[in-house]
C-alpha cells in the first residue's frame, strides 16, 4: 500500500466520494449529513461524550506546517485553530464492501451525524492543499539536501497559502461548491445523542 496514503490525516480512499449531483440537491435543506473516521477503539468514549474539539491532536512532526500557518492565517485574518477541530466529510456516497474491509482492516470507524449549513462555526478547506503540505512535511522531515529542503519548505508555504485561502464558511462554501476533495472543520463539540455509527 502507498505510504503516503496511511500518513496522510484524512485519507481520500475513505472519504466519501464528492457526488456534485447529490450535494447539490442536498444543499437545498438547512441540514446535511457528514461522516467523521476515527479508531475504533475511540468509540466507546465518543458515544458517551460526544465529539470533543479539546481532544484534537496536533501531529508530531508538523512544525513547519504549524509555524507557517500562523504566519499566513494573521495575514488573510483567520483566526481558528486547524488543530482543534473536528474534522468531517460530506456523506455524499453509500459505503460498499470494499471500503468497509479497509475500515476494519485499519481499525476505523466511521461515524455520521447532521450539520447546519448555516452554522457559524463550521468551515470548509479543500483538502487536497493541505495534503499536499502533509507531503512536504513528511518530505522535509525526511530529507539532508539543503537544495530539495529549500524547494520543498516553498512549495510547503504556496501549499498551506492555497489551504488557507480556500477556508470559507460552509454557509458561503454551500453557494458556490467550488473544491472536489472539500474537508468541513467543526469548531464546537457534537453531543452523543447526534452520533450515529455507520460501521465498526
Amino acid at each position: 500500500m502507498n505510504k503516503r496514503n496511511t500518513e496522510s490525516i484524512f485519507n481520500k480512499t475513505f472519504d466519501p466520494m464528492y457526488d456534485k449531483t447529490k450535494h447539490i440537491s442536498n444543499s437545498l435543506s438547512s441540514t446535511m449529513s457528514v461522516v467523521h473516521r476515527t479508531d475504533v477503539q475511540n468509540l466507546p468514549n465518543i458515544m458517551s461524550e460526544g465529539l470533543k474539539i479539546e481532544k484534537s491532536v496536533t501531529p508530531s512532526g508538523a512544525t513547519q506546517i504549524i509555524e507557517i500557518s500562523k504566519r499566513i492565517k494573521t495575514e488573510l485574518g483567520i483566526t481558528e485553530d486547524r488543530y482543534k477541530t473536528i474534522y468531517t466529510t460530506f456523506n455524499d456516497k453509500e459505503l460498499t464492501d470494499s471500503d468497509i474491509n479497509e475500515l476494519q482492516s485499519r481499525r476505523e470507524a466511521l461515524i455520521e451525524f447532521k450539520i447546519n449549513v448555516n452554522d457559524s462555526d463550521i468551515f470548509v478547506a479543500n483538502f487536497d492543499h493541505i495534503n499536499k503540505a502533509i507531503f512536504n512535511q513528511i518530505d522535509f522531515n525526511r530529507t539532508k539536501n539543503e537544495r530539495y529542503l529549500y524547494d520543498t519548505l516553498h512549495g510547503m508555504e504556496r501549499n498551506l497559502y492555497d489551504y488557507w485561502e480556500s477556508f470559507v464558511p460552509i454557509s458561503e462554501y454551500m453557494n458556490e461548491r467550488k473544491y472536489d476533495n472539500p474537508e468541513i472543520l467543526i469548531f464546537h463539540d457534537i453531543e452523543p445523542n447526534n452520533l450515529t455509527i455507520l460501521t465498526t
